[in-house]
């Protein structure tokens, strides 16, 4: 079912009124028990948000992946919403240098054990495997990998949901402190100027990439510093 005026106001009238509700105390619950894990405050000291998706970003991304172009088979109503559009809620846990992602990995994976969490997709994004070696995480065997250009960000996406409550769920995204930072100059100066049917500025496109390439090169360096630094400690037994 495409996307028409009519059924775009029921989707966002669901979503403000029915599911807002729901998600949000979720989504707080999750930020809170990631953060405040006792390794996690300890050792990792992760800035952690969450947030709802507001109803006008909601309504843009329903016309660019629903509108008269798209390419979707499933259908969409106001109780398939939460299937079609994943990060309703969200929660964002940025750490200093991407070793400190398996840690967090692991305390998402042991609510997810525990039978706590349910976990219902996990999305993997970083670049073109034929340039970048494959790189392996904790839950990684079940991710869903999305290989982009050299360039853009990375990231690490996780949809997770309450155990009795299959309807309720948000996305947890895992990143680097500059991992972070490309994201949301990448958000904010190509996706969101795209997503508005406009073309980003010939210079932004031009420059935005070699930057992430640079940065996100430091960022691997500045993970190794770290690795180095924790073996060290771990040989001289402090």
């Amino acid at each position: 079912m495409l996307l028409d005026e009519k059924l775009e106001q029921e989707l966002l009238d669901h979503y403000e009124n029915r599911l807002q509700p729901e998600l949000a105390p979720f989504a707080r619950n999750v930020a809170d028990t990631l953060r405040n894990d006792s390794t996690v405050a300890r050792e990792v000291k992760p800035l952690i948000v969450w947030r709802m998706k507001s109803p006008d970003s909601l309504r843009r991304k329903l016309r660019d992946e629903f509108g008269e172009d798209s390419e979707h088979d499933t259908p969409l109503t106001p109780e398939t919403l939460i299937e079609n559009i994943q990060d309703l809620a969200g929660v964002r846990v940025i750490v200093h240098d991407r070793t400190n992602i398996d840690k967090m990995l692991d305390v998402l994976g042991e609510q997810v054990r525990q039978g706590r969490w349910r976990p219902f997709k996990m999305k993997v994004i970083d670049w073109d495997k034929d340039i970048r070696d494959q790189r392996e995480y904790p839950l990684d065997s079940w991710a869903e990998r999305e290989w982009v250009k050299r360039g853009t960000y990375r990231s690490r996406h996780i949809t997770i949901g309450d155990s009795q409550f299959g309807s309720i769920r948000c996305e947890v995204q895992f990143r680097s402190v500059i991992e972070e930072a490309m994201f949301e100059a990448h958000h904010r100066l190509i996706y969101r100027v795209t997503q508005l049917g406009e073309e980003p500025a010939p210079k932004v496109e031009e420059m935005l990439g070699p930057m992430t390439e640079m940065f996100s090169s430091l960022d691997d360096i500045v993970s190794d510093c770290y690795r180095w630094d924790r073996e060290r400690t771990s040989e001289d037994g402090t």
